[in-house]
């Protein structure tokens, strides 16, 4: 069976590639014989296209988009931005209203390599939407233009009559109502629909979700971890070992969040004599220049028990070095994610939408995410995560076996139908 992975991000969004991995991952174990390619979210004159696939190239083929990102490599001013925007939202009018026999169509709007993603399309038997959370938007216009624009290779996929399957995603907030009915249009004409969590359907009651909706987890758990590691994390060195991942928030948010988490990383070392160890999850923003903002507010005499990482490990490598931690801290959801699928215990610093709580809900842990960036409340949440370890590593456990039995069996529903 032919299977197409649609809106494939960065390789150094290591949550991101993690979702592809461990969707592939588990299709092969469901099917076997799979042919799997996946299609990029950039098309193939953005510099990004060759940059940013080659360690998802060495698992499948990767096609450029249809309709890729407007970003800075292709369009540097806005009116250029605008126009490409009116033309791509032209051909695809006219292609979806164009009858199929009329094939001269594609021939005339598309280029050779858009043509080669609309081809594999039109030749699979499922169209598989990778998790995350990119169905969603802010209040600004430029953030609701980006997702009407996301939503365009779905409409490619209704023309053909594709099954699409939206596997292992949160949906919203979706934000204007041109938005939300393009989007709901979409979601009407899923074939199966499997959300990663429930807070998105108990907060956005705007989502006309298809009543055969299910809720597993965030397939990223599920991703295989690496048994070759790029470096040893001694055991004897310190007294707890605990992983985290730091981010630039939001500006008027930043100052309070460093402060939170200067006084976490403190309140470790001076309490549990902990070893930090500050992981770089993502490598095309400013996690790593954030972190370093961090680590110069903390307390000299504590600086000597913080490690900064700042390589490129891949996605199951940074799997393979959490699982060394006795637990983790990480604003990066799908650090945590990482970590708890090796049985790391998390906490979560959540700063957009529903996901963060939604998933560590899946686990009765959502009292172990914080959104409100105080320093007191998440102390007392560490001192909890300590004393309930135990417990905590049970529930994750048990959730994670069944959930991966849940995602199999919903695997081979597919490949039977």
């Amino acid at each position: 069976m032919k299977y197409t992975l649609i809106n494939c991000y960065a390789d150094h969004n290591k949550g991101d590639l993690g979702i592809i991995l461990a969707t592939v991952g588990l299709i092969t174990t469901a099917d076997p014989s799979a042919d799997i390619v996946a299609i990029s979210t950039f098309n193939k004159s953005d510099p990004l296209f060759e940059k940013e696939h080659r360690l998802l190239r060495q698992e499948v083929e990767v096609l450029p988009a249809v309709f890729g990102e407007l970003n800075i490599y292709n369009f540097k001013t806005l009116p250029a931005k605008i126009v490409r925007l009116a033309f791509d939202f032209l051909r695809l009018i006219i292609y979806c209203l164009t009858p199929l026999a009329v094939s001269t169509v594609t021939r005339l709007m598309f280029s050779r390599y858009e043509r080669l993603a609309i081809d594999r399309i039109i030749d699979s038997d499922r169209i598989v939407s990778k998790g995350g959370s990119f169905l969603c938007n802010e209040h600004d216009i430029r953030s609701k233009i980006a997702l009407i624009r996301f939503l365009f290779i779905f409409f490619i996929c209704i023309k053909h009559s594709k099954d699409i399957i939206i596997l292992g995603q949160s949906i919203g907030p979706v934000y204007g109502s041109i938005s939300r009915r393009i989007l709901n249009f979409v979601l009407s004409r899923c074939k199966h629909i499997v959300l990663r969590e429930n807070e998105c359907i108990t907060s956005y009651p705007y989502l006309s979700l298809p009543a055969d909706t299910v809720t597993i987890n965030d397939i990223a758990f599920f991703l295989d971890s690496s048994s070759d590691i790029p470096l040893t994390i001694s055991s004897k060195e310190g007294g707890l070992h605990i992983g985290v991942t730091i981010k630039y928030v939001d500006e008027s948010l930043n100052d309070s969040y460093i402060k939170m988490m200067k006084a976490a990383i403190e309140y470790c070392i001076a309490k549990h004599n902990a070893v930090i160890h500050i992981f770089p999850h993502v490598t095309i923003e400013n996690d790593i220049g954030n972190s370093c903002n961090v680590i110069m507010e903390i307390d000299d005499k504590c600086k000597e028990n913080i490690r900064l990482y700042s390589d490129d490990y891949t996605p199951r490598a940074l799997k393979k070095l959490y699982s060394k931690m006795d637990f983790f801290i990480g604003t990066r959801l799908h650090s945590a994610i990482f970590a708890m699928g090796e049985l790391v215990p998390s906490i979560c610093i959540a700063y957009h939408g529903t996901k963060s709580k939604g998933i560590f809900s899946n686990f009765g842990l959502s009292d172990y995410v914080i959104s409100n960036y105080s320093a007191s409340e998440l102390v007392a949440m560490i001192d909890l995560l300590i004393k309930n370890r135990s417990e905590i590593v049970t529930k994750i456990r048990k959730r994670l076996a069944e959930d991966k039995v849940a995602y199999l069996a919903f695997l081979k529903k597919i490949i039977s139908n």
